[in-house]
């Protein structure tokens, strides 16, 4: 069961995991996916269909390759 600020879910289970190894937030998540965030919460209610859960799961791949081009201040110095 993924755990999230004290709440155990079993629905979805692979994308909270995901997500809380890649130190990503939902808006950021929502925002790689072209939609609202609390679109991407409503949808993580229920559990996803394979090609969703795999495109959810891109996004956080891409979230967290953009969380570490960044720096403290939001500039990388380039």
């Amino acid at each position: 069961m993924a755990t999230t600020k004290g709440k155990k879910y079993t629905v979805n289970q692979k994308i909270y995991e995901a997500k809380n190894a890649a130190g990503v937030s939902h808006w950021q998540i929502a925002d790689e996916l072209g939609i609202c965030e609390m679109t991407l919460q409503r949808k993580l209610r229920h559990q996803l269909q394979p090609d969703q859960e795999a495109e959810v799961l891109e996004a956080i791949r891409k979230a967290e390759s953009k969380n570490k081009g960044r720096t403290i201040g939001g500039t990388n110095n380039d």
